[in-house]
């Protein structure tokens, strides 16, 4: 799924935490959320893969994200342009390997 967003400082509530947060090529079930300085998902800025409990990862600047989950479980994505995780601007629903569309964002 990609969530296309154009704001400055967005915070992503997708259960990570950036310190240790691992990459998505270090494994995991397929689940990935990727960041993106281009709005189509293009430039991209890095990924981790998301867990299970609920963090909100913080990044200051960039356009576009794109979540994958795994077959079983999926991964839940909310986007925020605030550092307190109040104003959501987007949200991935849960995305499972099939899924594809792009909500609005406003």
């Amino acid at each position: 799924m990609k969530l296309l967003l154009i704001v400055r400082v967005l915070s992503i509530l997708c259960a990570a935490r950036l310190g240790t947060a691992a990459s998505c090529g270090s494994g995991g079930a397929g689940e990935c959320v990727t960041y993106y300085s281009g709005s189509a998902c293009e430039g991209e800025l890095g990924d981790y893969v998301p867990t299970c409990t609920g963090n909100c990862f913080q990044y200051s600047s960039f356009s576009s994200i794109q979540v994958k989950g795994s077959p079983v479980a999926g991964t839940d994505c909310v986007a925020y342009s605030d550092e307190n995780c109040q104003n959501e601007v987007g949200n991935s629903g849960n995305v499972k390997p099939s899924a594809v569309s792009r909500p609005s964002t406003g």
